[in-house]
């Protein structure tokens, strides 16, 4: 009978114990399970907000990006220019009044161009061949300030073309160009000078004198005069029916914000159009709704909740992301002051007769809550009323100026009034007199040409009241008006502050930024912030408590590991034992 491979007591099989690693990692994960796994779970749960909250941030950001092309004045500022002719062409900074003109071009403005009558055969060719130094002066038409008035070049005898020219371009400052050019023939070189700007004070004369500063006649100077190849002459054109000069062929100081560049000499009239260009905005309104209809669809994916399969999203559950979208959709759509909101952009379609057959509107919303976007609609929109859409969009601002009415102008007896007699909003109203022979409303016409004289410094202007003999001060920025000065009353102004106002009404988008921003914005209890701390803190909360339960857990099975060691030792004892009585019991068993 053999025995050797019997465990006396059913712990080792072979030799081998059953209490080992093996077992303490089983029961180890059991525990873990148990105690670490629901941890975990909620862990990886926290992990998926965050993702997701920090894709709403990102998407948060370009939809503010996109609301804020219409939360600000310049994108219905931009003009577009039409020119009906190849003589003119015409740009509009953004702002300008929207306006027609017609223009026609009578002629260029041009410089001065002259040339040494004199050519050579290099460029190195002598202008002054003779054995004493000669002055060129040079001198331009306009008035007696400039510098080329007295333009004195030194012609020293032996003087060649290239220095000349030098000589010409470095002493006028920019203000001349001296150029040679190779014109062919057998001396090809010639000297050619001309203005740098264009215009009839532009006109140049040059004039050559000896050593002892005579004039020289032509034939004294060896056939090195100048003669002129074009003669300086001012722009001339028609603009709305006006006659207007100008010394140079762009002009910006016609209308404000226009710039006309004249471009050739016609008869026939331009027609220039300067109107809105909506180009910008009804592209910068696609962005919009696309970057809506985006972030909408990622709130409707981690607030959802399916009662069929039981999935939710990620921050379903959670008022302050469940909330969202409701409160976009509100902004949205709703009315501003004069009953209007955005689903109340469109158009008409007209029969014949002018009567509408159908509208049209701008922006729908789709049977899953997208926002649908008709661009041609919303460009027909805008051409019809842009001032309107503009308020509902951007928003108003209400401007209500200041005014003081005062009472009649003194008149009858002769008076001077000192500068400081009137003071308004801090600055005196300059001197003037009254003469006893002048009417109230003579008075009153030099009060006013006083006050509106300080209009720059003041931001006040005056005009004459309905009887003609009282002044009425006003402006149109909202801002107060001041009035003081010991004689202020005697000239029938009241004295003390009167105030205007400006009252800004938001649009739908200004309201949007404004919303946006409490979401995402940088303040430390905004919104998404508060949402980011709150995932920050659950996280700390999440992994300290996975590692103190992991603390415990290790520290009971090293107390395991330890017992289990002692275990196998005795078990290992009484096994060798039990081995060599098995071995005896055997002996006997054979012997017999």
């Amino acid at each position: 009978m053999a025995v050797g491979s019997v465990s006396m007591l059913g712990l080792s099989l072979n030799g081998q114990s059953a209490l080992n690693a093996d077992l303490i990692d089983q029961l180890k994960e059991a525990d873990k399970s148990v105690m670490i796994k629901p941890f975990e779970t909620r862990l990886t749960k926290v992990y998926k907000k965050q993702e997701d909250q920090a894709k709403l941030l990102e998407k948060l950001d370009s939809f503010r990006t996109a609301a804020a092309a219409f939360s600000s004045d310049i994108s219905y500022l931009k003009r577009s220019v039409s020119v009906g002719g190849d003589s003119v062409s015409v740009t509009a900074s953004d702002g300008v009044d929207i306006q027609n003109m017609t223009l026609n071009v009578k002629q260029l403005a041009k410089n001065s161009v002259a040339q040494l009558a004199k050519q050579f055969s290099t460029e190195n060719g002598v202008v002054n061949g003779g054995a004493e130094a000669l002055t060129l002066q040079i001198a331009r038409a306009g008035d007696a300030s400039d510098p080329l008035k007295n333009l004195s070049i030194d012609v020293k005898s032996g003087m060649t073309l290239s220095e000349l020219r030098d000589a010409i371009n470095n002493a006028s400052g920019g203000k001349l160009t001296a150029s040679i050019l190779n014109v062919g023939g057998a001396e090809p070189y010639s000297l050619i000078v001309k203005s740098a700007q264009t215009g009839a004070e532009e006109e140049l004369s040059f004039q050559w004198l000896d050593k002892n500063g005579d004039k020289l006649d032509a034939d004294d100077t060896n056939n090195i005069k100048f003669k002129p190849t074009q003669i300086a002459q001012d722009a001339e054109f028609v603009y709305n029916g006006l006659e207007i000069t100008r010394s140079s062929n762009t002009v910006s100081d016609l209308v404000s914000g226009v710039t006309i560049e004249l471009k050739k000499a016609d008869t026939t009239d331009v027609a220039v159009s300067i109107t809105r260009n909506f180009g910008d905005l009804s592209a910068q309104m696609g962005a919009f709704v696309e970057a809506y209809n985006d972030l909408t669809k990622f709130l409707d994916e981690i607030t959802k909740y399916s009662t069929d399969s039981g999935e939710a999203g990620s921050f379903q559950g959670d008022s302050r992301i469940n909330s969202i979208r409701g409160e976009l959709n509100r902004i949205l759509f709703a009315q501003n002051d004069e009953g209007k909101n955005i689903a109340d952009i469109s158009r008409g379609q007209y029969d014949l007769n002018g009567d509408v057959m159908g509208m049209f509107f701008a922006f729908s919303l789709s049977d899953n809550g997208s926002l649908i976007y008709d661009q041609n609609t919303f460009e027909r929109a805008l051409e019809q009323d842009p001032e309107g859409i503009e308020r509902l969009l951007r928003g108003v601002t209400d401007i209500v100026g200041a005014q003081a009415a005062g009472t009649a102008v003194p008149n009858g007896e002769a008076k001077s009034y000192n500068a400081g007699d009137l003071v308004i909003n801090g600055v005196a109203i300059g001197a003037f007199d009254f003469n006893a022979t002048d009417s109230a409303a003579t008075n009153a016409q030099k009060l006013l040409e006083a006050i509106n004289a300080k209009t720059a410094d003041t931001g006040v202007s005056a005009r004459l009241g309905a009887s003609g003999a009282n002044i009425i001060l006003f402006n149109d920025t909202g801002d107060s008006i001041s009035i003081s000065g010991d004689k202020a009353g005697e000239l029938g102004l009241p004295s003390g502050t009167f105030s205007g106002s400006v009252t800004n009404k938001d649009g739908i988008f200004a309201t949007l930024d404004t919303y946006v921003d409490k979401l995402n914005g940088l303040w430390e209890d905004a919104r998404m912030k508060l949402v980011e701390t709150q995932l920050k803190s659950e996280v700390t909360s999440l992994t300290d408590s996975i590692q103190k339960a992991l603390d415990r857990i290790n520290a009971k099975y090293a107390i395991m590991t330890a017992q289990f060691a002692s275990y196998n030792a005795l078990i290992s004892k009484y096994e060798s034992s039990f081995s060599a009585v098995a071995q005896m019991i055997e002996q006997a068993a054979n012997a017999d």
